[in-house]
């Protein structure tokens, strides 16, 4: 109804005119891309989120989903 068609200026329109309010999440919320390497490099948190086809029940996971079974528990 804003009359816009980008989704996020849209989004952000009709945020500024309501009552919600928008908070950001840490990195470790939403991580697209992990590698161990990264992990042990920078000391960081585990990944809370990991957004990655990978993982992905559908798809075949092979190692990264076996050790990310053993780290985190399978089905998580």
């Amino acid at each position: 109804e804003a009359g816009l068609t980008a989704d996020q200026r849209t989004f952000r329109e009709l945020l500024w005119d309501s009552d919600l309010r928008i908070a950001v999440l840490p990195q470790r919320y939403n991580r697209r891309r992990f590698t161990w390497l990264d992990w042990l490099a920078e000391g960081r948190q585990m990944p809370a989120i990991l957004h990655t086809n990978r993982l992905h029940p559908g798809k075949q996971g092979g190692w990264i989903r076996q050790r990310a079974n053993r780290l985190i528990g399978p089905g998580v």
